[in-house]
């Protein structure tokens, strides 16, 4: 349902710039939740499965006073640009969906068309040819791109590039002040400004940075806000809120808060809401090769390359290795992973890039990106849904089995020995936790590649950090044994142990064996 229709003629002139400021004010009113600001700034109103729209139609009129109008849509839970279509013109443009390709713009004696490109920033800047960073903007860029898409004659890059235009200058600026101010400022430049890289990475992180305000407002937490921005220093929740025009709402948790038909956030039945213990992170359980390695492959595999995840923060490494590294492993058998060393962040659109080949032959065994974009409404991945893609290379795939959650909190594992053989034990065995959903590998190693830990020492773990939806446990189960050269092996710890994600809280529990005792350390963050 269209809840409102605003109009803006673009012109260039101190009115125009003026216009413009106001445009955005108007919507950031028309968009709030009355009475639910946090700290002054207003709040969207939360995702729900009745998706709500408003069309902004932009004319702009060229130097043969010819008129160009178009009708731009959003929606107003999270601002998502769903598409746009020409004055004189039945035909809806809609920017391409991850998942079934069904449309969200359905309008009587109107069809609606598919662009060829999406809306998360890598994808639409890949095919714009066109960095975030260096898109040009003031009067003459924003008419220029009115008038691509109302002649709707242009090439689908010039198109993609003035989508990309249409994107910043309405929905990232009515989400920050920053964004609306530089655009006003520069309206009447000669010179076109770039976007830069400090405000690149700003428009990375609007929902994160609106999760941890809102986060902060419950009892006993305290605002955290890691960032490369160079706008916002760390933790700094004074200059978080300065740039914030409007926020997106995180609230209501628990499965079925997310994208798509079978997963939108629940919406608020109280007068006030209640904002979400936990922040939306990801979980990767595990990275598996595939069985359909050609034999070319298979008898002489020998594996390098890179697993990652890039979010809001950036980009971190799950696994890397380089050729001189690489790693024997057999098809079916899982990738040993070895981070991340940080939480990974699932508030706004991150990738999981995989990148692997055989040294040996130097082919590719799997290479590709899996995308998710929490405002893509026919997302392939839901929140609180555990998920396996595969991605596959010119010889071979992978499976990738993961999972993202709107309310989380990530733990801090470490397992000592407490007990085992004298002052030093050879350890072999494996760890692995449970968050509900899936299976974490943190400690994997086999008899002949045991490893020495002393006594009251943490066990070298692949991985410390797991996330764990905060209605869900964490179950850390141990298996581990002590190698001995002449007498018999002995079991260190053979069990489990569960935890309650509470924020800023710390627990220990202790698993014994045979011949043994450790303990499992666990702060949630």
């Amino acid at each position: 349902m269209v809840k409102f229709v605003v109009s803006l003629t673009v012109t260039e002139d101190l009115d125009g710039a003026y216009n413009y400021e106001e445009l955005i004010k108007d919507l950031r009113n028309r968009l709030r939740v009355p009475g639910q600001d946090v700290l002054g700034v207003p709040v969207l109103p939360a995702d729900g499965l009745n998706m709500d729209f408003f069309d902004v139609v932009l004319t702009y009129t060229d130097d043969s006073t010819v008129n160009h109008t178009i009708h731009v849509r959003l929606r107003t839970d999270n601002l998502y640009l769903v598409g746009y279509r020409p004055d004189n013109s039945d035909t809806w443009f809609e920017v391409g969906n991850e998942g079934t390709g069904t449309v969200l713009i359905n309008e009587p004696r109107r069809r609606t068309e598919v662009l060829p490109f999406g809306a998360n920033y890598r994808g639409l800047q890949n095919y714009a040819d066109q960095a975030m960073r260096d898109l040009p903007l003031n009067f003459y860029q924003i008419a220029n791109a009115i008038q691509t898409l109302a002649e709707n004659t242009a090439t689908a890059k010039n198109k993609a590039r003035a989508v990309l235009t249409l994107i910043v200058i309405l929905a990232e600026a009515t989400r920050f002040t920053r964004i609306s101010d530089f655009v006003s400022g520069y309206w009447l430049s000669d010179q076109a400004e770039k976007l830069g890289i400090n405000y690149e990475a700003l428009l990375r992180v609007w929902s994160l940075l609106s999760s941890a305000i809102q986060r902060a407002q419950n009892a006993g937490q305290v605002f955290t806000f890691q960032n490369d921005t160079g706008i916002i220093g760390d933790d700094n929740i004074e200059e978080a809120i300065g740039v914030l025009g409007i926020m997106h709402l995180a609230c209501s948790s628990g499965p079925g808060s997310g994208p798509g038909p079978s997963g939108s956030r629940r919406p608020r039945r109280s007068a006030a809401p209640v904002y979400v213990q936990g922040q939306p992170l990801l979980e990767i359980f595990y990275v598996l090769l595939g069985n359909n390695i050609s034999s070319q492959e298979s008898g002489q595999l020998k594996l390098y390359g890179t697993i990652s995840v890039t979010d809001g923060i950036g980009a971190s490494d799950i696994w890397n290795h380089d050729k001189t590294k690489s790693i024997d492993i057999k098809p079916g058998e899982y990738i040993s992973l070895e981070g991340p060393n940080r939480p990974l962040h699932a508030a706004d659109t991150l990738y999981i890039d995989v990148d692997l080949q055989n040294s040996n032959t130097s082919h590719s065994i799997a290479k590709g990106t899996i995308p998710f974009n929490p405002f893509d409404y026919y997302s392939l991945t839901e929140y609180h849904v555990a998920t396996t893609r595969r991605i596959s290379g010119d010889y071979g795939s992978v499976t990738v089995s993961y999972m993202a959650m709107a309310d989380g909190l990530f733990a801090q594992i470490a397992v000592v020995i407490i007990t085992g053989d004298g002052d030093e034990t050879e350890v072999y065995g494996d760890i692995d936790a449970n968050n509900g959903h899936g299976q974490s590998r943190l400690f994997l190693r086999p008899r002949e590649d045991y490893v020495e830990v002393k006594t009251r020492a943490s066990i070298p773990l692949l991985r410390s950090i797991v996330a764990v939806p905060t209605e869900d446990t964490l179950t850390v189960n141990v298996n581990i044994k002590d190698w001995n050269l002449i007498l018999s092996d002995t079991q260190i710890a053979w069990g489990s142990a569960q935890f309650q994600p509470l924020y800023m809280r710390s627990e220990s529990k202790r698993i014994k064996g045979a011949g043994g005792e450790v303990e499992v350390q666990v702060t949630w963050l």
